[in-house]
């Protein structure tokens, strides 16, 4: 502020006009409130000053400018902690006219005095508590001053209650930029996740593949069936061995087409019954089948079980019985 604008601050009849011209300012709020301070302390002929914030929410104050105390940093006080705690607490006015020697001094180029007076104000807005007043004096003030300052303190009320709200939504806007900032990230983690899934899945589908083309050229004959029976693979020496096309042989049960039984109870994995041998099929084991045309057929038979994506799945590899075999 320069030196008029100070002078016509000091002299004005109406220091609300001064404060809201003060906020009208595109400033940082620390300085605007130091504005603040210096006309109303000099208004008041007040030597010392300091304004805090509240944060009801934390349960604390903190200093946010100040007049005639230097480059002071920050305070933080707890809600009920000495007589501005107190104050946060009761929000009501305290007037201490028997300052201890231990409070902060009033200084000049000539000495320091023990202030004769400290005023503490609630900032309410609304019944809200928004900050603190804390002001020393020389003198005491009378009734009416004091009256005024309580009066003065609204115009800050209703911007500290303006600057908390910005601040919120400073806030709120802070949160959810760091929450769509973790969103996209688990995103990103989900989309990594599934194309690794999806390459895995890929390369299963091409080993699969492979193998069926190996399976398919293979001389035995390979019937492939899952744990309900249900037969989803079949080579052609198979589909020659009992005489029936592949497309009539996928999806039907191995259980009727081959004449078996499942075990599930045996140890330590399920075996293969003949129900036409009634013989448990371990390797080359020969039992009896039917053709399409419900001719026997003699084979050795031997069973593969394994596990696929936590699946049980059976393998069985027929040698049909002739007289090449001896």
């Amino acid at each position: 502020i320069d030196v008029k604008y100070k002078s016509e601050v000091i002299n004005s009849p109406n220091l609300s006009n001064v404060i809201n011209q003060i906020f009208y300012q595109d400033l940082h709020p620390q300085i605007l409130y130091t504005q603040c301070l210096q006309v109303i302390c000099r208004s008041f002929e007040c030597y010392q000053s300091i304004l805090y914030q509240c944060d009801e929410k934390e349960d604390i104050i903190k200093s946010i400018a100040n007049y005639g105390l230097g480059q002071q940093t920050d305070i933080l006080i707890a809600f009920g902690q000495g007589q501005v705690g107190q104050v946060a607490i009761s929000k009501e006015t305290i007037i201490l006219t028997n300052v201890p020697i231990f409070y902060s001094k009033i200084k000049s180029g000539l000495g320091e005095s023990i202030p004769k007076c400290v005023i503490i104000i609630p900032i309410l807005f609304r019944k809200q508590l928004q900050g603190i007043l804390e002001m020393s004096f020389i003198q005491v003030p009378n009734q009416k001053q004091i009256q005024d300052l309580e009066g003065v303190t609204d115009l800050i009320a209703g911007h500290l209650f303006n600057i908390s709200v910005i601040e919120n939504q400073k806030k709120q806007v802070e949160i959810l930029v760091k929450q769509e900032e973790e969103l996209r990230e688990i995103q990103n983690k989900q989309l990594l996740a599934m194309q690794k899934v999806e390459k895995t899945l890929e390369k299963i589908r091409l080993e699969k593949i492979k193998n069926e083309i190996i399976l398919e050229a293979c001389q035995d004959g390979v019937i492939s069936f899952n744990k309900s029976g249900k037969i989803e693979f079949c080579n052609k020496a198979a589909s020659d061995i009992l005489a029936i096309p592949k497309e009539k042989i996928i999806n039907q049960t191995a259980q009727s087409l081959l004449q078996i039984e499942i075990e599930f109870n045996s140890y330590p994995q399920p075996c293969i019954k003949s129900l036409h041998n009634n013989i448990i099929i371990k390797e080359k084991t020969e039992i009896t089948l039917y053709n399409s045309e419900k001719e026997e057929i003699s084979v050795l038979a031997t069973i593969a079980v394994s596990e696929v994506e936590n699946e049980i799945q059976f393998t069985m590899f027929l040698q049909k019985i002739s007289v090449d075999l001896f």
